[in-house]
Formats: C-alpha cells, structure tokens, sequence
C-alpha cells in the first residue's frame, strides 16, 4: 500500500511537468490561455473509523483548468489581425458550416471568396448593425469584406462619439491650455486618417464653463480639438431641425426655412448669432406717449379728488386757455410771396381795447407746408399783443403736421369786446415779383373755451379720433376724481371712441311712412284710476336733399313740397322742428346719444314751460338716457308717474322691442325689459378700430401717459391738437411715439381664446333658439354680462355667429367699461365649434364663455391672452472681442465686408449652432463652442453627443 501511495506522487509530478510543459510550448500560439493543474488527496475511512487518525493514501489530478486573464495585445502588421480585450471569444463556423466554434486567436485573412477566415479555414461570424450601431445578434452571417473596399484607404470624413460628463465637474475659468490639465476637465482621443491611410491621433478637449440652475438649466462644456500639435480651424454649419434649416429674426424668434417666404431670407454677410445665445426673452411692451409736466397745484388737485368744472370755473379767465383754432396750411409753393395773418380780435393790454394783429410771412419755393407752419407759428408767438404777460391763457403751437394750433384765453371770450369775434383767421395772399407764391391756407375754430377734447392716433389708424371729456366741464357733474379715476375715464372714452360700436338705422321699417312715428310714450298718475294719461309720440324723419347753408345750418326742401307746390326749409332743418318732428341728416346713421338728445328735445318741447298745464307736470322731469348695462333706452322720473310705451303701428317687436301692446317702465331702472341695441353700420371701420387703449396718471412724475392697446414696433401713439383745458388739466400737447425698425419694443401680444366643443346642430340648414338654448354668460376682461339671443326658429348659423359677436360686444359696466373687438368664428369641416377671441391682447386679456351644451360651450375653461416675450439676438465675438460675421460662403469672419444693417434687419438670418474642424486633408465634425451641451438639472452626469 506504501508503493502505492509513493506512486501516486510521481504520476501527479508527471502530469504538473506536462502542464507546464504545454504552457511553454504555446508561449508563441495567439490568443493561448495557459492551464493549471490541481490536486486532490485521497484517503479512505469507514463508518467505525475515526477520521482524525486515518493516514491518506496519496494524490489525485483532479482536473486541468485554464486561466482566462487578460493577455498582453501586440500589434501586426496584419489589417485583419484582431484582439479582444476582456471576456468573449471570437464565433467562427467550422468549413462545412456545421459546427459552430469559438476562440480568442484573431489571426484571420481573406479566403478567395473574400471571406474572413482563420488558417483552418473556419469563417468569422458578425452581427449586422441598424443605423443606431446597435448589433442585432438575431442576424449573424459570415463576415465578408468585398473586393472593391479592401486595401483601399479613405480619409476619415465624420466621427461620432458618445460621451457623458460629470455633471458635478466644477466650472473651469482660467485660459485653455493643453500642456495644462487644470485648465480643462476631461479629454478623449481618437485615430484619424487621410486619403493616403496616414494616420493622426485627433484630441478634444472639454472644459465646463456653466453649471444648470433653475435659472438657465443647462450645463456647458467648451470643446478645443487637436490633431497632433494642430489646433483646427473652424468652419459653421447652421442649425437644422430634421433637414430644416433655421433661421432667426431681430426678435430672436426661430423658424423653419420652409415656414419662411425666400425673399425674407437673408443671402448675404450677416451677422453670427449662435442659437444657444438667445435665452433672456423680455416681455413686449406698448407703445406710450406721455404728457407735458403738469404745475404742482394741478397734481395736488388730482391727488386729492378733482371736479373738472370747478377746476376750470375757479380760474382767472385771463390764465386760462379759451377758444382755439387752426391754422392749415394746403399746398406748398411754387416760388416766392407773402401771406398776411390777421389774427382775431383781441383784447389789448387795457382789457377793453380790441385790436387786430396783421402776421407777414414770407414764403419761397424751398418752404413746405411744415417750414410755412413753423414760421405762422414763430411770427405769432414773437407777437407782442398776442402774448403778452396780461393773458398768459393765449399759446400757439406748431403741431408738426402743416398746422398751427391758436388759442385765446377765456377772456378774450367773455369781457366786453367793441366788435364782434370773426370765427377764423383771414389770410390774404400778395404778390411779390409779379407772380406771388401758390400756397393757401385756412384756418376754422376746432375747440371752444369751455371743451375738453384731443385728437389722438393709436396704432397708424387713418382717420384720428377726437376723445371727448367735455361733458364733465358741467356744473351738474359733481363728481371728484382723482388721477387714477381720471385715467380711468378717459380710458374708457377712448376705447368706445375707437370701438366697434355701430350706428341705429331707422329706415328698415320701425318707423312709419305715413305719420313718421317710432314709437308713443304715455305717462300717467297710477294712483289716479280717472288719469287716462298723456300721450306723446317721437316722430323722426329725414331730410330730403339736403344744403349746407353759410350759417352751418343744414336744410333741405320740404317733403310735402308736392301737395304745397312750394319750396318750406323750415320745417327741415337738422333738430326738432316747429312741427314737432325731429330732423336727422340720415337716419341710416344716427348715434345712440343722437337718439336720446332727439327724444330728449321732444319731451322737453311737450312739457312747454307753463308749470300749470297737465303736459308740464307729466314730462317736465322725464328724462331720457341709454343704459349700457341694460342695453335699452331708459325714461326716468320724479314725479311717481306710470311711463307706458307702445309702437302703434307694429305687431311684432321691432327695432325699439315695442308693439302696439304697450309696455310698462320699471321705475326703478327706467328699463322696459327689451334689449336695444344698434343695428346699422359701423361708427368706426373695421381697419380704424383700436382695443385696449390705457391711460395712466403718474403723480410722482406728475405726468399722464397714453400706452397703445398692442405691444411691440408696429404700434404708435400720436396726440395732436389738444383743447388748452386738455393741456391744462392733463397736459397733452401734441406729441408722437411712431413705429421702430429697430428692435425696441417686441412683437405684438396674443388675445384671450377659448375654443369650445363640437356644436349638436346641423348647421347645413335653419335652427331654432328658444328659451331653452338662447342664454350665455361671458366675461371679457372685467365686464361680465348675460347674453339673450333673440328666439326664433329659422336662424342660420351665420346669422346666429354674426349676432352672438354684436351682443357680446355690446356689453358694458356700470362703470364706463365697453367690450369691443371681440371675434366669434365658426370652424371644422364636419364637426363644426365655436372660436371665441379678444379683441384686447395680453396677460391682462381674459374670456369666459358659458352656454348650453348644444352649442359645446358648457364647462369650458377661462382663457387668458399671453403677453409676448423677444429678445435682440446677440452677435457672437471671437476671443479677442471683436464682433463675428458669416460670410456668402458661410464662413465665419470679423470682416463686414458689405454687410449692411437697415438691408438685414428685417431678414431672416442664419441660426448657427454647429462648427466643422477642419485642418488639411482631415474633417472632424463637432459642435462648436456653447451648443452642445444638454439641459442637466440635476442628473447624474451631463450628456453631450458629437456627430458630423
């Protein structure tokens, strides 16, 4: 048993000595593990055996394991001589494609069908790879290498490399070096090769230059890129979004180039913006024009609450401005001449005296209307009558546009004169040379002493505005406002007064041909059952040819000039007539206060002035007004009387809502339940209307300010011609802020827009609206209102969007607030729903549209308008500061060349966001500088993709 045991060893000594023996013989084998042998030992004990004493029985190989580290890798001179670094082993298919093999020797060529094979003729078998380079390992075939690649050398044309970056990596501020590696936080290196197969070992270097925040979540890595010692020169390539190119615009917006007409694109040498530089967008603003300074005493007033009539009333007539007119000068001319201004009469400076100040002016052919208006305007202010220290109300302005405003003081209105006023300056042209130079002028009375009123054009409108405040220069407005609440008014006049408000055209049949009453009004005493009341009846009609007569008094000839054979103008001129009709010039177009001033006169003229008579104590206090909210005419009164109105000859509701059925006035509100709103053209066209005008009041600058109701470089303000209470009380003179090529201001703001669901009609024919479907609540911006549509059974659905918008847009406050401009559109083409917008645009804009669930407009969301953001794009600037270019040809330069400024601003330029490297025969494609870098928060690491 001991020879036994002693043989064991010698046969596992034998078999550790042919290990190592095959190790030693491999050493030059490629790809070879080496083995190792392990021993077991070998003893044997039986249940009744105590193991601690038996003696083993010698040793056993138990097995010969290989050893799968790491080997070194050498290089060949082989292209195909291939290593694997790490686990894996190369799959080859045996010759006869039966068996399938595995190994770590690379050593492989081409058999002769150019396939890659090992000495033993054993294929190399390869994934196929999709565009992503992922390997699909369900498709492994042979790897063949064709003819026409093989042995052929190419230069290296595009790299891409995947990289992630720490995202917490500290921001590297001090000056690139690559000899220094503190100057940059991570570098990787990659073989490149010309067209001649030369190889070059091509560096980037990364250097972090911002940290994401909240505020710019966005990490940025600076890259610099190396081939050997040759630091690349840069090309640019513009940003694409798919094969799109994008292109910016001076607000920075960025488009497509196929969402941009080619005439806007600009061709030439622009200026270099990179894409990632646009990211502090500022909101629009409007354009504001603001008043002249006003005194202190004036601001005090309006701090504390200002009555307009005690304001103006409670001055020396002497300080203040009174009438006012202007001077128009109509044609330039043609050579040289005078004209002589004789100015109205005025007082002297012994108050009682009037005089009469004749103005030369010598014009030439160089003069145009806006030199001849300043020199009218130089000539009259160095006048010493017309200004002098006795009545500092009087001024003269040159407005800027061939006009001259000139305004007398209120007392050279109202003390004593020894003649009468004229009504406007007469000029007389005299000749010079013979031939006297062409140019007229006129002049007329635009404000009188007591008129509180400017002209005002809000975003290029072609037909100003007069803005009207002088109903609240009256004795019976007592109420105080201060400069907010002034602002406020005046706000909301201009925007009725811009607004899309419509004319009552009473010629569709309301009124009746043959007696040309609308409508009767009867008062009576309810607590009087023998009262029958009184019966009045507002009879309009309208003149027939019309003539402007010298007296400013338009008549015509008299309607029933064919039964009285005769020509009678009284009976026809514009206002109430002795006959007891009122006179409009058309009555397709009369004003809502036109209306009230006409029933006004005609219950005024019934009531006479005997207080004894019944028609005096039945219509001396009524009074006839329009209220907004309600939308109706009201008839108030305060004698406790019962006001009944009928329409005698109509059996269905008319324009008024009137029958001959008559109906009672709520004495409360002076309503009688029927909305009454206009019907007839606009007041304002289309293209002049304006929304959202604001007015502001600034104490501590002591100025008010007028702010278009768009945002952005198109929009303007201009006042002109402002009444002398209009510059006294608010300090408007006149004065411009007119559209911006540059960029100053934005680009224009979004309405408020509510989209509702699929309407539940047919709207290819007629529908019915009862009162079951008929009601909507809509807030426009601060006004809220209840909308009744009108029940009928055979609407069609424009006429039913047509009347929704009118009713909407009829809606007003208590507080002098007005919708305006809102659009009601029907869209789809087989599921039809309503598009509700603002007429008013942003942040401020809101819209809130309730309805039956018929028309899909229950339950849906408010909706606000958006305030626009812009931002000037920011030339890019090399190392040394100098501003960059792109040049025809794309390439970057700090030479303008012809680049022009006013030729570009209005262009669409390219939007760069990535730089090609190239230096020689060698392109490596990159993102340049700033644009690679990927928005990182707070993740792990910050990921930057390279490709070309």
């Amino acid at each position: 048993m001991s020879f036994y045991t002693a043989l064991t060893g010698l046969q596992a000594a034998t078999a550790s000595l042919g290990v190592t023996s095959n190790n030693i013989a491999n050493v030059g084998t490629t790809g070879f593990k080496r083995s190792r042998a392990d021993f077991g030992d070998i003893f044997a004990t039986s249940p009744l055996q105590k193991a601690s004493a038996t003696i083993g029985q010698g040793v056993a190989l138990k097995q010969v394991s290989q050893e799968f580290s790491q080997g070194n890798i050498q290089f060949s001179a082989n292209s195909l001589d291939i290593a694997i670094t790490g686990d894996g082993f190369f799959p080859l298919k045996s010759a006869d494609g039966l068996q399938d093999i595995y190994t770590r020797n690379g050593t492989f060529l081409l058999d002769e069908s150019f396939n890659v094979v090992n000495s033993a003729g054993q294929s190399l078998i390869a994934a196929a790879v999709d565009s992503s380079g992922k390997a699909d390992l369900d498709n492994m075939s042979k790897l063949l290498i064709p003819p026409k690649t093989s042995g052929d050398a190419n230069e290296t044309t595009d790299i891409t490399l995947g990289l992630n970056f720490p995202s917490d990596a500290e921001v590297i501020t001090k000056p690139f070096d690559k000899t220094d590696p503190t100057t940059y936080n991570k570098t990787s290196a990659i073989t490149v090769y010309d067209a001649g197969g030369n190889d070059y070992l091509a560096t980037v270097y990364y250097v972090k230059t911002q940290t994401a925040s909240l505020a710019d979540p966005t990490a940025k890595w600076q890259t610099y890129t190396y081939v050997g010692e040759t630091r690349m020169k840069e090309q640019l390539i513009q940003s694409k979004l798919g094969t799109d190119a994008l292109y910016v615009n001076k607000y920075g917006q960025v488009h497509k180039e196929s969402d941009i007409p080619p005439e806007l694109i600009a061709r030439g040498v622009t200026k270099l913006v990179h894409l990632d530089d646009l990211k502090n967008p500022v909101s629009s603003t409007p354009a504001a024009v603001a008043g002249d300074q006003l005194t202190t005493g004036v601001n005090n007033a309006w701090k504390n609450g200002l009555t307009v009539a005690d304001q103006l009333q409670n001055q020396a007539p002497a300080m203040m401005g009174g009438d006012t007119q202007l001077i128009t000068i109509e044609e330039n001319p043609t050579n040289t001449g005078q004209l002589l201004i004789t100015l109205r009469g005025i007082l002297g400076t012994d108050g009682t005296t009037q005089v009469t100040t004749p103005i030369t002016v010598t014009v030439d052919n160089t003069d145009t209307k806006f030199t001849i208006a300043e020199k009218i305007r130089s000539l009259i202010a160095n006048d010493p009558t017309f200004l002098n220290d006795t009545y500092p109300g009087r001024s003269v302005t040159d407005n800027g546009d061939g006009t001259v405003s000139v305004t007398y003081s209120k007392a050279d209105g109202i003390l004593p004169l020894a003649a009468p006023i004229p009504t406007s300056i007469s000029i007389v042209q005299t000749a010079t040379g013979g031939t006297g130079a062409v140019v007229t002028a006129s002049a007329g009375k635009i404000y009188s002493a007591n008129d509180l009123a400017f002209t005002l054009n809000v975003d290029g409108s072609e037909n100003p505005m007069r803005i009207d405040l002088s109903y609240l220069n009256s004795t019976e407005v007592k109420k105080s406002f201060t400069g907010a609440e002034i602002a406020r008014e005046i706000t909301n006049v201009i925007n009725k007064t811009y607004g899309d408000e419509q004319y009552f055209d009473f010629t569709q049949g309301d009124i009746n041909v043959n007696d040309n009453i609308l409508m009767n009004l009867k008062a009576l005493n309810p607590a009087d059952d023998t009262d029958a009341g009184l019966t009045l009846s507002f009879k309009f009609r309208q003149q027939v040819a019309p003539q402007l007569l010298p007296d400013g008094v338009t008549l015509g000839p008299d309607p029933d000039i064919a039964t009285t054979g005769a020509v009678d103008l009284t009976n026809d001129k514009v206002g109430l007539n002795t006959d007891g009709e009122y006179v409009f010039a058309d009555l397709s177009k009369v004003k809502r206060e036109d209306v009230v001033k006409a029933m006004q006169a005609i219950i005024d003229d019934a009531a006479g002035t005997d207080k004894t008579s019944d028609a005096y104590k039945k219509f001396s206090t009524l009074k006839v007004g329009y209220d907004p909210v309600l939308q109706t005419f009201t008839f108030k009164n305060d004698n406790n009387l019962e006001v009944r109105l009928t329409a005698p000859n109509l059996a269905v509701k008319g324009l008024m809502g009137l029958t001959a059925n008559e109906a009672i006035v709520d004495a409360s509100t002076g309503g009688y339940g029927e909305h009454v709103l206009p019907n007839g053209a606009l007041l304002v066209s289309l293209k002049d209307q304006r929304y959202g005008t604001v007015v502001s009041y600034d104490d501590v600058t002591r100025r008010f300010t007028i702010s278009s109701g768009t945002t952005g470089d198109e929009s303007s303000v201009k006042i002109m011609h402002a009444s002398a209470n209009a510059y006294y009380l608010l300090g408007l003179s006149t004065k411009e802020v007119k559209t911006s090529a540059v960029p100053f201001r934005g680009i224009v703001s979004e309405p408020a827009v509510v989209k509702g669901g699929t309407i539940g009609l047919n709207l290819d024919n007629k529908f019915r609206v009862d009162a079951t479907n008929n009601q909507f609540v809509v807030t426009v911006d601060n006004v809220t209102g209840l909308i009744e549509m009108p029940m009928k059974s055979d609407y069609t659905i424009e006429e039913f969007r047509s009347t929704l918008e009118n009713r909407i847009n009829s809606l007003a406050d208590r507080y002098g607030r007005t919708v305006n401009g809102v659009k009601v559109d029907i869209q789809g083409d087989k599921n039809k729903y309503f598009v509700i917008s603002t007429g008013t645009t942003g942040d401020n804009s809101f819209l809130k549209v309730s309805g039956n669930s018929i028309w899909g407009l229950d339950s849906l969301p408010s909706a606000r308008g958006t305030t626009s953001t812009w931002q000037e794009p920011t030339q890019a600037r090399n190392e040394d500061g100098f501003p960059l270019y792109v040049s025809r040809d794309g390439k970057e330069t700090t030479d303008p060349g012809q680049f022009s400024e006013d030729e570009t601003r209005d262009l669409w330029n390219a939007a760069v966001l990535y730089r090609f490297h190239r230096v020689d025969t060698v392109l490596l494609a990159i993102l340049g500088a700033q644009a690679g870098s990927e928005r990182s928060p707070g993740g792990r690491s910050d990921r930057c993709g390279y490709s070309g």
